[in-house]
């Protein structure tokens, strides 16, 4: 059985990869937080002791694990795990860290990152990571994860020429939002952005374009993004010099959605399109 540890299983995209896991034959899951008691309202995961809160499942051991705590106590939790899946965040703030303890502590490492600069530190680590014989796999999650699988799609069918990509991502109204994921919003809502242009990367104005339509969507604005697919476009599809993303929040549930959407329009340096 290959042990896999969820760490920040306690939250809201950590509890969907953790009851995934509890779904696979071969895979013991585990579940490692800063704060392993924390229940949100409504968690339907068991405890390691009340194997009973879910008839037919195993119970999920939980561990004490602070990625940006004491390093000795981190490389203990680590102890026993054959793979980590990463559902932390920010990266923006978490940055390399949990790929380093696990490194060390040769663990298999996976994320859900996506944040430019934390994918930069990420590949900075190939070299320790293959003397380690560590697998460390970066950007699984909506975008990148998602989106540069359409990338690769859309490499392998056009037949012309593609020198200009566009990516625009609508966020549905089922997706679940937790802390970290509105916490990255936030922090990456600011009066600029890093595109392609000309071949290189450069930062330009964001920008809020209004009353758009996606793929026979209209949508009340896109807001421009940052996203880890700026680095490997040009391997993905040769010949693209041009890549922008965009995204829409309108969908968000209540709260998380008004707040992002005044961050992105009142936002400092914001032009509007």
């Amino acid at each position: 059985m290959i042990r896999v540890a969820v760490i920040g299983g306690t939250g809201t995209t950590g509890r969907l990869v953790l009851e995934g896991l509890t779904a696979m034959r071969g895979a013991t899951p585990l579940c490692a937080a800063r704060h392993p008691d924390h229940r949100p309202a409504g968690a339907r995961l068991p405890r390691h002791d009340d194997p009973g809160s879910r008839p037919g499942v195993p119970g999920v051991e939980y561990r004490r694990l602070d990625v940006l705590g004491d390093r000795r106590s981190a490389l203990a939790a680590l102890e026993g795990i054959d793979w980590a899946v990463v559902c932390l965040g920010p990266f923006e703030h978490l940055r390399a860290r949990a790929q380093e303890l696990c490194i060390e502590a040769g663990v298999h490492y996976l994320d859900v990152n996506d944040s430019i600069d934390a994918r930069r530190d990420t590949v900075a680590l190939d070299g320790p990571a293959r003397a380690a014989g560590v697998r460390v796999i970066t950007g699984c999650g909506l975008c990148p994860g998602i989106s540069t699988m359409l990338l690769g799609a859309l490499a392998g069918r056009a037949d012309w020429p593609v020198e200009s990509v566009t990516s625009d991502l609508i966020v549905g109204a089922g997706q679940p939002v937790g802390a970290a994921s509105l916490t990255s919003m936030l922090l990456s809502l600011t009066g600029e952005v890093r595109a392609r242009r000309a071949g290189t990367v450069v930062r330009v104005p964001a920008t809020v374009d209004r009353s758009v339509r996606v793929g026979g969507i209209r949508t009340r604005y896109l807001v421009g993004y940052e996203c880890p697919d700026i680095d490997v476009v040009q391997r993905i599809v040769p010949g693209v010099s041009e890549y922008s993303y965009r995204v829409c929040f309108e969908q968000l549930p209540g709260f998380a959605g008004d707040l992002v959407h005044r961050r992105s329009e009142y936002g400092r340096g914001w032009g509007i399109g």
